[in-house]
């Protein structure tokens, strides 16, 4: 379980595999968390309160990065376990973060 702090509140995230096939079947094999309403929707199915909704999640605004981050090692985490991540995984990430924040950087660069 991961655990991050939204609006003060500490809220452990952890995806069994309906919750993992939930996501799959709502959002595809690899969701876009840097959308905030998916991240905000994919989260909540992960969170074991149900007060923790999408529209909370939004409403609270937790830093998106760091979010992300969260989210990302929580499915791991339902796939992988406490064992270490195979090399070929590691290289291609389970999220499109890699590349986007690869674009920003190159924005900032040029200025």
């Amino acid at each position: 379980m991961k655990v991050v702090e939204i609006d003060g509140e500490k809220v452990g995230i952890k995806f069994t595999w309906r919750q993992l096939a939930q996501v799959e079947e709502e959002f595809g094999d690899s969701p876009n968390l840097f959308k905030y309403d998916i991240l905000a929707r994919v989260a909540a199915i992960g969170i074991d309160k149900p007060e923790w909704t999408p529209e909370r999640i939004i409403e609270a605004s937790p830093p998106m990065v760091p979010f992300i981050r969260a989210v990302d090692a929580a499915v791991k985490q339902a796939y992988f376990g406490n064992e270490a991540i195979p090399k070929e995984t590691e290289k291609k990430s389970l999220l499109p973060a890699a590349g986007l924040c690869r674009r920003i950087a190159r924005l900032f660069k040029r200025g």
